[in-house]
């Protein structure tokens, strides 16, 4: 189970109360493109900024021909994670039901925009 599932089973026990069918869990390999046009993806690859207060990307990195981000938490847990592309330049995970978005040197993560760092800070 991903995390969908858990975002999902609060509104999902809320429709069961109301009498009303919840929604049907989706999970990230069910909205995965099967066959992206992987054509810059190396482009996303580096260090992100960091967010101290919050848990963070901080690093996007290929790793057997997929997309994988090294996340930071809060408490500074750190993993890495696949990333599933699910429409162009965009992308989920399995933890969280977040979409992370990449354009010109920026990746945007729920909301929030952060650039890539230069070569320098590396």
């Amino acid at each position: 189970m991903d995390g969908r599932g858990g975002d999902a089973f609060f509104p999902a026990m809320s429709a069961i109360g109301r009498g009303e069918e919840p929604n049907p869990l989706t999970c990230i390999e069910d909205i995965t493109v099967k066959e992206p046009d992987k054509t810059g993806w190396e482009s996303y690859c580096g260090k992100y900024e960091p967010d101290p207060d919050d848990d963070y990307i901080d690093e996007i990195f290929m790793k057997d021909g997929e997309l994988y981000a090294k996340v930071v938490t809060d408490m500074r847990y750190r993993y890495e994670t696949k990333l599933y592309p699910l429409e162009g330049n965009t992308f989920g995970i399995k933890e969280y039901e977040v979409e992370i978005t990449f354009s010109d040197g920026c990746m945007s993560c729920d909301g929030e925009m952060v650039r890539k760092q230069s070569a320098a800070h590396n």
